[in-house]
């Protein structure tokens, strides 16, 4: 017989989700006020500034229907104040799934690396991306998921790059992870013989690397057999997309700790007053 959760034990349970989530302490409070309550199905609205962009979010809980003081965090809405203002929907399994800093990474057009567990107990690590061109009926754009089999080695386009880096020294591991998290990585490159500052992103969908210039625009791509320049690639990128990038270089500093590894959400679906866990 499966041991019954107290509700202390769920409280607690639920705070550190949201802690690792990226929501820190700010729900907590109504958190508890609500489920004191017994209110069945809740949202929490909040307002945060993530990675210096504004971003509000809706925070969903459903009561279990089998133990009144077990509540689940269901997912949240996510809605980067920006123009265009872009709202997604991410679900949570088992209190894990997309951070608010990845959020805001997908929101601004980025990809994500996630570990998912499988059926069988191994893990595996899936690209997500989404897709602005094609919006489901439940309001959500369409999530590209890129599985190992499509064949993006990250590390292999990163080593095919000009990156500076200490003699006889590996790439810094806290680079790759950055970029599996979404974010746009500074990195110091020596092109034509001379030291560059540029900003490098994922680009699962090539099964690449994006190499952007100070400016936003993008000047290289690299998927570990070839390197395309500007001129090959023959574009350049939006002056809005080039502000996110911009906007959005990471500090090439060490991380003071890891981040916690979340398991990627197993459902795209927004949610709806028959869901149930």
């Amino acid at each position: 017989m499966a041991k019954e959760i107290t509700r202390a034990e769920n409280i607690a349970y639920l705070e550190k989700g949201l802690y690792y989530s990226g929501f820190g302490i700010e729900a907590n409070k109504v958190l508890n006020e609500q489920i004191g309550k017994q209110t069945k199905e809740f949202s929490i609205p909040l307002q945060l500034h993530v990675s210096g962009k504004e971003t509000s979010f809706k925070l969903d809980f459903k009561q279990s229907e089998k133990q009144p003081d077990v509540y689940f965090f269901n997912g949240y809405q996510a809605t980067l104040k920006e123009n265009p203002e872009r709202t997604q929907y991410f679900a949570i399994t088992k209190n894990h799934g997309i951070t608010t800093r990845e959020a805001v990474n997908l929101l601004e057009g980025r990809a994500v690396a996630k570990s998912i567990k499988l059926e069988d107990g191994s893990r595996q690590e899936l690209w997500t991306q989404i897709n602005f061109q094609n919006k489901k009926e439940n309001g959500n754009h369409e999530r590209k998921t890129y599985f190992p089999s499509y064949g993006f080695d990250m590390e292999k386009a990163l080593g095919s790059l000009p990156l500076k880096k200490e003699e006889g020294k590996d790439l810094p591991k806290w680079i790759t992870s950055s970029i599996k998290k979404g974010n746009a990585v500074a990195v110091d490159m020596v092109m034509d013989g001379k030291d560059m500052k540029n900003t490098i992103v994922a680009n699962p969908q090539f099964k690449a690397i994006d190499v952007f210039d100070k400016t936003g625009n993008r000047i290289l791509q690299a998927n570990g057999n070839t390197i395309a320049s500007k001129e090959q690639l023959g574009e350049k990128q939006s002056e809005h997309f080039a502000k996110e990038i911009k906007s959005s270089v990471k500090e090439t500093t060490v991380p003071k700790r890891n981040a916690r590894k979340s398991q990627m959400e197993k459902t795209d679906a927004a949610p709806s007053k028959g869901m149930r866990r």
